[in-house]
């Protein structure tokens, strides 16, 4: 790992930026965790007694699974904000190569994250098409059971759940990729200047 010290062309500037960009992505991923959680609970409230008994299935896992890295992702963009003021100062300013491994590791956990909720997302919209073309004559029904398996208002608020998932998930690595052009742009920037 590279221990040289990073001058960016306007430190103060990029601090405030990682600042503002990690209060923001806290900010946003937070709202959607606590609505994810929210229809998550609610999703679970409502479901039947021979649903519960099923176990856990492969989707449950694959859910909880994206919810920790939505959970982990959060976090990490907090990592943003208290960064930013090291950037800016002279004497604390971490390393390059230590401010690129986070960006990347918020890259990486940000697109986990994203495929996981994309996954799970195709998963039950194809349930759903399954389901409805298997009957269809009746069309979209939305309580009673076909069988024993239905499309209901719980599905819906299932895949919303996932779409928030997926769309803070999209927001840290769009967000974590702006960043990490900034800070290669200010270090390509620097040996520029000294020539």
């Amino acid at each position: 790992m590279n221990m040289d010290p990073w001058h960016p062309e306007r430190p103060a500037e990029l601090g405030r930026l990682f600042e503002r960009i990690g209060r923001l992505g806290f900010w946003i991923q937070f709202v959607l965790l606590v609505l994810t959680v929210i229809f998550g609970l609610w999703v679970f409230s409502m479901r039947p007694a021979s649903d519960a008994a099923a176990g856990v299935g492969l989707r449950n896992v694959l859910s909880f699974s994206s919810l920790a890295v939505l959970v982990f992702t959060t976090y990490w963009c907090r990592r943003y904000a208290a960064v930013g003021p090291r950037i800016a100062s002279e004497t604390e300013r971490p390393t390059f190569a230590r401010v690129k491994k986070m960006l990347w590791t918020g890259l990486w956990a940000g697109a986990l994250g994203a495929f996981l909720s994309l996954g799970l997302l195709i998963g039950a919209v194809g349930r759903m098409m399954f389901l409805m073309l298997a009957n269809p004559q009746v069309g979209m029904m939305i309580a009673p059971a076909i069988g024993d398996q239905s499309i209901s208002a719980i599905d819906a608020l299932s895949m919303m759940a996932l779409l928030l998932m997926l769309g803070a998930e999209l927001i840290v690595v769009a967000l974590t990729l702006w960043l990490l052009y900034r800070s290669t742009a200010q270090l390509r920037a620097a040996p520029e200047r000294r020539e």
